[in-house]
């Protein structure tokens, strides 16, 4: 069914060698045409390669990140006997001088693997969709969009390819950049997180992916898409300067002074090409 759209009689044929997947179309006639790419998303059938071993990530992130989603910066580690972590809240205590203040918002909410990968697949075709925003009724009555920009079509560096930068702020436990990290190759993905704890298990299982992702069953090539792959433990109130053509954040938690702070950084960032926020156009434009 994929291929009934090519001309001609032809039968598909995956094939897998050296970590590059050729795709060979063969006419009954016996002539061969072949095809090959290291990218194998750009090819028909290519993202089902990369699909299980995303789900390889999510099933890590959940076991490792299970029951300890609500873990502040207030929150500290221990170790019980049998060596497990624990974590305690100083706070609860009444030692409030342990309790960092600082202009991240810190509470934690994440969407699904599935509404991850519309997304990613939405900034793929982003040219396609602007196109037909702009023929619509909504564009039409629309008050608030610059028309003027969007009709000059000018969008060649707003979709999501193998050589775009993406930044998750408020990464959480990693998934959103193990996901796009995986699922489109590029050059390179980045996690900001302000909660130490989550940080550290993000940042520990990007090292295990690195290290043993073939012993954990991933493939030569998510491997190394891993490899540029990187999270900081910071706020990112306080990154003056974002080198990335993607921001993504879910800031359903964000407060009004986190996010007046996140807009100054992007308006002074030259990179940034397109921001992912669950913020209404009214929040961002006040």
């Amino acid at each position: 069914a994929r291929l009934a759209p090519l001309k001609g009689d032809l039968v598909g044929q995956f094939l897998k060698a050296n970590d590059i997947v050729r795709v060979v179309l063969e006419k009954r006639e016996g002539e061969q045409i072949t095809e090959a790419a290291s990218e194998p998303h750009l090819l028909l059938g290519g993202h089902a390669l990369m699909q299980k071993d995303i789900e390889c990530t999510y099933k890590k992130v959940n076991k490792r990140c299970f029951l300890i989603w609500g873990l502040t910066t207030y929150w500290v580690a221990s170790h019980t006997k049998r060596g497990a972590p624990a974590y305690k809240d100083p706070c609860l205590s009444g030692a409030t001088e342990n309790c960092p203040r600082n202009g991240a918002s810190e509470g934690y909410g994440e969407i699904t693997q599935h509404s991850i990968q519309s997304k990613l697949t939405i900034l793929q075709n982003l040219q396609q969709h602007i196109r037909e925003y702009c023929d619509s009724e909504d564009f039409a009555t629309s008050e608030n969009v610059n028309k003027e920009e969007l009709r000059k079509g000018d969008w060649a560096d707003w979709a999501l390819t193998d050589k775009s930068s993406y930044i998750d702020i408020g990464s959480g436990y990693g998934k959103v950049v193990f996901h796009a990290a995986l699922a489109i190759g590029m050059s390179k993905v980045h996690g900001v997180e302000f909660v130490q704890a989550r940080h550290d298990i993000a940042a520990e299982l990007l090292a295990e992916f690195q290290r043993e992702g073939i012993a954990a069953g991933l493939c030569q090539l998510s491997v190394r898409r891993l490899q540029r792959a990187t999270f900081s433990f910071q706020d990112a109130t306080a990154i003056t300067d974002i080198r990335f053509s993607h921001v993504y954040m879910y800031d359903k938690l964000f407060d009004a002074a986190t996010l007046e702070l996140l807009a100054r950084n992007l308006n002074q960032s030259t990179d940034v090409q397109v921001l992912v926020s669950y913020q209404t156009e009214k929040v961002w434009r006040s």
